[in-house]
Parts: C-alpha cells; structure tokens; sequence
C-alpha cells in the first residue's frame, strides 16, 4: 500500500483580500475577487500540492496560473459568465503544483476583460498518519453543510370573497 493521501481545502475567505458574498436558494459563499496583475501567494507544507481551483463561474473569465515549481494554466471561461450569481465550479489544476520554496503563487493570464472570483483552492497531501502507521483505520471525509436557517412559515392571505 503506497502511501496515504489526504486533501485540505484552503478557503478564498481566509485570504487577507476583500469579500464578496454570493448565494443561491441552496446555499452562501464568500469570494474574493482578483485582477490582472494580482497574485496570491499560498503557503503550502512539504508533500503538499495545488491541484484544483474552486471559482465563480458567474463572475469569471480567462485563464489562472498556477506557478510554483511548475506552471499551469487553467481555464475558468464560461458560457455562464455574467449571467447568474453564483456558479459555484471546481476545475483541476493538471499536473497538480508542488510550491516552489513554500509557495504557490495563482493570478491572472494578461489578457483584456479577464477576472476571477475565486472560492477556493484544493491542496492534495502526501502522507499523513497512515503513512506513520499503515494499519490505521482512515478516518472517512464528513459531509458539511451551511449553517441551518430558521425554518420560515409561507405567508398567506385570504381573498375577500
């Protein structure tokens, strides 16, 4: 058995970057918008690797890069571009990106009318504590939903006859 493979997410909200708030009748996100010009700089561990990028389909057109000790361009175009809300998508950063010197820098193809609302980026782990011990039972991943909303009662008004 290799060894044991974990994955993190790094949210967009947690970047020191302003917010946006997105949502659909299922659910809230927060963004954070980038432009041309722009990079985020995210700090990963040893084994780690950038390999998919969650973004707003709605409020995001172009190509990201994703440079760390490789480079990769992902496309986030869309036929949904300012169309709706919030298109919550995840798209695969392939190959996955291993930082260079700790880092892993994402921004923006130079390009006209290109922007990216991003939600976050998934972080694939190598090793773990399966890796220490190979007959760990692996904990399973846990289902996570939105904070519960109060339950609202339809409103409703009777005609007069």
């Amino acid at each position: 058995m290799g060894p044991a493979v974990r994955f993190r997410l790094i949210r967009a909200a947690d970047l020191d970057l302003p917010i946006s708030k997105r949502s659909t009748s299922l659910m809230e996100v927060d963004g954070v918008k980038i432009v041309v010009g722009q990079k985020l700089a995210l700090q990963l561990n040893e084994g780690e690797q950038l390999c998919g990028a969650a973004y707003n389909a709605g409020h995001s057109f172009g190509s990201l890069i994703v440079a760390g000790n490789t480079k990769v361009a992902v496309n986030v175009r869309s036929h949904y571009f300012r169309k709706h809300d919030l298109v919550a998508t995840v798209r695969q950063v392939s190959p996955a990106v291993a930082p260079q010197d700790g880092v892993v820098e994402v921004f923006l193809q130079k390009a006209e009318d290109v922007t990216a609302e991003l939600l976050g980026f998934v972080v694939r782990c190598e090793g773990g504590d399966q890796a220490k011990d190979p007959s760990a039972v692996p904990t399973p991943p846990e289902l996570t939903f939105p904070r519960k909303r109060p339950p609202q009662s339809p409103s409703f008004t009777p005609r007069p006859a």
